[in-house]
Protein backbone atom coordinates (compact mmCIF):
# COMPACT_ATOMS: atom_id res chain seq x y z
CA UNK A 1 0.00 0.00 0.00
CA UNK A 2 1.62 3.28 -1.12
CA UNK A 3 -0.54 5.42 1.18
CA UNK A 4 -3.67 5.21 3.34
CA UNK A 5 -6.05 6.79 0.79
CA UNK A 6 -6.57 3.45 -0.93
CA UNK A 7 -8.47 0.28 -0.11
CA UNK A 8 -6.17 -2.56 1.01
CA UNK A 9 -8.18 -5.37 2.65
CA UNK A 10 -5.07 -7.56 3.02
CA UNK A 11 -3.49 -5.51 5.80
CA UNK A 12 -3.20 -7.27 9.15
CA UNK A 13 -5.74 -6.01 11.66
CA UNK A 14 -4.39 -4.53 14.89
CA UNK A 15 -7.20 -2.50 16.35
CA UNK A 16 -6.40 -0.13 19.18
CA UNK A 17 -8.46 2.46 21.08
CA UNK A 18 -7.53 5.78 22.61
CA UNK A 19 -9.26 8.60 24.44
CA UNK A 20 -9.33 12.11 23.04
CA UNK A 21 -10.39 15.41 24.60
CA UNK A 22 -11.55 18.32 22.45
CA UNK A 23 -12.73 21.56 24.02
CA UNK A 24 -13.60 19.84 27.28
CA UNK A 25 -15.54 17.02 25.62
CA UNK A 26 -14.26 13.44 25.78
CA UNK A 27 -14.30 10.92 22.94
CA UNK A 28 -13.03 7.39 22.40
CA UNK A 29 -11.73 6.31 19.02
CA UNK A 30 -10.78 2.92 17.65
CA UNK A 31 -8.21 2.78 14.86
CA UNK A 32 -6.24 0.12 13.00
CA UNK A 33 -3.43 -0.44 10.55
CA UNK A 34 -3.91 1.15 7.15
CA UNK A 35 -5.59 4.36 8.30
CA UNK A 36 -4.19 7.84 8.71
CA UNK A 37 -2.81 8.85 12.12
CA UNK A 38 -3.78 5.56 13.72
CA UNK A 39 -2.37 6.31 17.19
CA UNK A 40 -3.99 9.69 17.86
CA UNK A 41 -5.84 12.55 16.19
CA UNK A 42 -3.34 14.38 13.98
CA UNK A 43 -2.65 18.06 14.58
CA UNK A 44 -4.07 19.08 11.21
CA UNK A 45 -7.44 17.54 12.02
CA UNK A 46 -7.37 19.21 15.44
CA UNK A 47 -6.78 22.60 13.80
CA UNK A 48 -9.51 22.02 11.23
CA UNK A 49 -11.94 21.34 14.07
CA UNK A 50 -10.62 24.23 16.17
CA UNK A 51 -11.32 26.73 13.40
CA UNK A 52 -14.71 25.34 12.38
CA UNK A 53 -16.57 23.67 15.25
CA UNK A 54 -18.10 26.88 16.60
CA UNK A 55 -19.57 27.85 13.23
CA UNK A 56 -23.04 26.69 12.27
CA UNK A 57 -22.30 24.12 9.55
CA UNK A 58 -25.88 24.05 8.30
CA UNK A 59 -28.19 21.14 7.73
CA UNK A 60 -25.80 18.96 5.72
CA UNK A 61 -22.12 18.35 6.45
CA UNK A 62 -19.62 16.15 4.61
CA UNK A 63 -16.45 14.78 6.19
CA UNK A 64 -14.52 14.11 2.98
CA UNK A 65 -11.78 11.51 3.35
CA UNK A 66 -13.00 10.73 6.85
CA UNK A 67 -10.40 8.18 7.95
CA UNK A 68 -11.74 6.60 11.13
CA UNK A 69 -14.17 9.49 11.55
CA UNK A 70 -12.99 11.99 14.20
CA UNK A 71 -13.83 15.17 12.30
CA UNK A 72 -17.37 14.19 11.38
CA UNK A 73 -18.08 12.63 14.77
CA UNK A 74 -16.84 15.63 16.74
CA UNK A 75 -18.75 18.05 14.49
CA UNK A 76 -21.90 16.00 15.01
CA UNK A 77 -21.38 16.14 18.78
CA UNK A 78 -21.29 19.94 18.75
CA UNK A 79 -24.03 20.28 16.11
CA UNK A 80 -26.50 17.45 16.77
CA UNK A 81 -29.12 18.91 14.44
CA UNK A 82 -26.80 18.82 11.42
CA UNK A 83 -26.84 15.77 9.19
CA UNK A 84 -23.28 14.49 8.89
CA UNK A 85 -22.01 12.19 6.15
CA UNK A 86 -18.53 10.63 6.26
CA UNK A 87 -16.91 9.16 3.14
CA UNK A 88 -13.60 7.54 2.30
CA UNK A 89 -12.16 5.23 -0.35
CA UNK A 90 -10.72 3.04 2.40
CA UNK A 91 -13.19 0.35 3.43
CA UNK A 92 -11.43 -0.31 6.72
CA UNK A 93 -11.52 3.39 7.58
CA UNK A 94 -15.27 3.57 6.94
CA UNK A 95 -15.91 0.48 9.07
CA UNK A 96 -13.94 2.11 11.87
CA UNK A 97 -15.97 5.28 11.44
CA UNK A 98 -19.13 3.23 12.01
CA UNK A 99 -17.63 1.74 15.18
CA UNK A 100 -16.51 5.15 16.42
CA UNK A 101 -19.83 6.79 15.65
CA UNK A 102 -21.61 4.14 17.71
CA UNK A 103 -19.26 4.32 20.69
CA UNK A 104 -19.47 8.12 20.70
CA UNK A 105 -23.26 8.18 20.24
CA UNK A 106 -23.03 10.12 16.98
CA UNK A 107 -25.66 9.40 14.36
CA UNK A 108 -23.85 9.90 11.08
CA UNK A 109 -24.05 8.24 7.67
CA UNK A 110 -21.05 6.57 6.04
CA UNK A 111 -20.17 5.65 2.47
CA UNK A 112 -17.25 4.01 0.72
CA UNK A 113 -16.57 5.90 -2.50
CA UNK A 114 -13.85 7.67 -4.47
CA UNK A 115 -16.40 9.91 -6.18
CA UNK A 116 -18.87 11.81 -4.02
CA UNK A 117 -20.84 12.84 -7.10
CA UNK A 118 -22.25 9.28 -7.25
CA UNK A 119 -24.02 9.90 -3.93
CA UNK A 120 -26.20 12.60 -5.54
CA UNK A 121 -26.13 14.71 -2.37
CA UNK A 122 -25.43 18.37 -1.70
CA UNK A 123 -23.93 20.00 1.37
CA UNK A 124 -23.75 23.27 3.27
CA UNK A 125 -20.30 22.47 4.64
CA UNK A 126 -17.49 20.15 3.53
CA UNK A 127 -14.48 19.48 5.77
CA UNK A 128 -11.27 18.15 4.23
CA UNK A 129 -7.89 17.19 5.63
CA UNK A 130 -6.53 16.10 2.23
CA UNK A 131 -4.56 12.88 1.72
CA UNK A 132 -1.23 14.48 0.88
CA UNK A 133 0.53 11.26 -0.04
CA UNK A 134 -2.12 10.50 -2.64
CA UNK A 135 -0.70 13.34 -4.74
CA UNK A 136 -1.76 16.71 -6.10
CA UNK A 137 -4.00 15.27 -8.84
CA UNK A 138 -6.10 13.39 -6.28
CA UNK A 139 -6.31 16.41 -3.96
CA UNK A 140 -7.32 18.80 -6.74
CA UNK A 141 -9.94 16.33 -7.90
CA UNK A 142 -11.34 16.38 -4.36
CA UNK A 143 -11.50 20.19 -4.56
CA UNK A 144 -13.37 19.95 -7.87
CA UNK A 145 -15.85 17.42 -6.55
CA UNK A 146 -16.34 19.34 -3.32
CA UNK A 147 -17.18 22.49 -5.26
CA UNK A 148 -19.75 20.65 -7.36
CA UNK A 149 -21.32 19.02 -4.29
CA UNK A 150 -21.75 22.24 -2.32
CA UNK A 151 -24.97 24.22 -2.26
CA UNK A 152 -24.93 27.77 -3.60
CA UNK A 153 -23.97 29.23 -0.24
CA UNK A 154 -21.79 26.27 0.67
CA UNK A 155 -18.33 26.38 2.23
CA UNK A 156 -15.30 24.11 1.96
CA UNK A 157 -12.79 24.07 4.83
CA UNK A 158 -9.32 22.65 4.19
CA UNK A 159 -6.30 22.20 6.42
CA UNK A 160 -2.94 21.80 4.67
CA UNK A 161 0.67 22.46 5.56
CA UNK A 162 2.48 25.19 3.69
CA UNK A 163 5.24 22.76 2.69
CA UNK A 164 2.62 20.39 1.30
CA UNK A 165 1.20 22.96 -1.09
CA UNK A 166 -0.98 25.42 0.80
CA UNK A 167 -0.18 28.27 -1.58
CA UNK A 168 -0.84 26.22 -4.72
CA UNK A 169 -4.05 24.93 -3.12
CA UNK A 170 -5.22 28.51 -2.65
CA UNK A 171 -4.52 29.19 -6.32
CA UNK A 172 -6.50 26.10 -7.34
CA UNK A 173 -9.39 26.93 -5.01
CA UNK A 174 -9.57 30.49 -6.38
CA UNK A 175 -10.15 28.99 -9.83
CA UNK A 176 -13.29 27.36 -8.44
CA UNK A 177 -14.67 29.47 -5.59
CA UNK A 178 -15.74 33.09 -5.43
CA UNK A 179 -13.93 33.72 -2.17
CA UNK A 180 -10.94 31.99 -0.56
CA UNK A 181 -9.45 33.10 2.73
CA UNK A 182 -6.85 31.88 5.21
CA UNK A 183 -8.54 31.53 8.58
CA UNK A 184 -5.34 30.83 10.45
CA UNK A 185 -1.77 29.59 10.36
CA UNK A 186 -0.39 27.39 13.12
CA UNK A 187 2.69 25.17 13.31
CA UNK A 188 3.09 25.24 9.54
CA UNK A 189 -0.56 24.41 8.87
CA UNK A 190 -2.89 26.73 6.99
CA UNK A 191 -6.64 26.55 7.53
CA UNK A 192 -8.50 27.62 4.39
CA UNK A 193 -12.11 28.63 3.83
CA UNK A 194 -13.47 28.53 0.30
CA UNK A 195 -16.95 29.96 -0.28
CA UNK A 196 -19.13 29.57 -3.34
CA UNK A 197 -20.86 32.89 -2.70
CA UNK A 198 -19.22 36.19 -1.90
CA UNK A 199 -19.67 37.54 1.61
Amino acid sequence: MSHYYVNDPNLKEEKRSFDYCFCGEHFTFTSDNGVFSKDNIDYGSYLLLKYTYQNDPGESVLDLGCGYGPIGIIMKHFHPHSGVIAVDVNERAVELTKINAQQNAAEISTYITDDISTLNKTYNTILLNPPIRAGKAVIYDLYDKAFNALLGDGVLYVVIRRQHGAESSIKKLKELFNEVEVLGKEAGYWILRASKSES
